[in-house]
């Protein structure tokens, strides 16, 4: 059976800012998000019942100063979006972008220079995408898994049992912290650590509960397993979840992605 979510995002996908190439829609993409996030990642944790569709993402990232009250269809479109997060935007004038007036944005504790963003540092730029890319795992997953087995949800251990494959629940510790110098939690590292195949072990007994679990997950991952074993283990693991996801949505999932190193000069 096909256990179909709704084709709504609670963050906007890492593709959508990888394929702008025109730098003054690089900078209206990356300002609004920047913009916004603070308080979109505060009210998404109230669990809305209504999500973006990926066209409100776009239009919304894609709107600048002056012209949401603009009289043309994708002005209207703009218009629309920008009324969808509303609430997030709170006191913010009509027809004004987020950051109209601002020199600067603000990411995990280091203001950023709103100009700079028509041809931002690639590191930055690598640092947004792969906070997105986490954001968007922890929530796919969080919601796949209610999806498929709500029964088990009604227990606390489920909700352990989700948390355990995250060093944290918030990336970094907090939103305001500079991000990790390195990957943290699922994949983070080699197999033959403990820590990281602690992690994997965990992402494993999460879906060892789902409908048409392939019998190779169900055992736990142990060091004494041998690294070429483990791999194999966990390859089937990660394609049991792509095609899973997949099936119960009809996009592909985003998947965590290694860390890229520390942005700031």
């Amino acid at each position: 059976m096909t256990h179909q979510l709704p084709a709504r995002y609670r963050y906007p996908e890492p593709t959508v800012f990888a394929n702008v190439g025109a730098p003054a829609s690089r900078k209206r993409y990356l300002a609004n998000w920047l913009a916004l996030r603070p308080t979109w990642l505060a009210r998404i944790t109230a669990e809305p019942t209504i999500l973006p569709t990926p066209p409100m993402w776009r239009m919304f990232l894609n709107s600048q100063p002056g012209n949401t009250t603009s009289t043309t269809r994708a002005g209207a479109k703009k218009a629309e979006a920008r009324a969808f997060f509303a609430d997030a935007l709170g006191d913010v004038p009509d027809g004004a972008s987020m950051w109209a007036g601002d020199a600067t944005v603000g990411f995990r504790g280091t203001a950023v220079q709103i100009a700079s963003l028509t041809d931002p540092p690639l590191p930055f730029v690598h640092a947004i995408l792969w906070e997105l890319a986490e954001l968007s795992f922890r929530s796919d997953l969080l919601a796949l898994d209610k999806a498929l087995i709500p029964q088990l949800w009604d227990a606390p251990i489920r909700e352990a049992q989700y948390l355990a494959v995250f060093s944290s629940e918030v990336i970094g510790g907090t939103w305001d912290t500079p991000l990790p110098q390195q990957h943290q939690g699922l994949f983070w590292g080699t197999l033959s650590n403990p820590r990281a195949l602690d992690f994997a072990d965990a992402f494993r007994l999460l879906l060892s509960a789902w409908p048409s679990a392939p019998r190779g997950i169900k055992e736990p991952l142990l060091v004494t397993i041998p690294q070429n074993e483990l791999q194999k283990k966990v390859n089937m693991l990660m394609e049991f979840y792509v095609q899973t996801f997949f099936f119960s949505t009809g996009r592909p999932p985003v998947v965590p992605h290694g860390y890229p190193g520390s942005w700031v000069a």
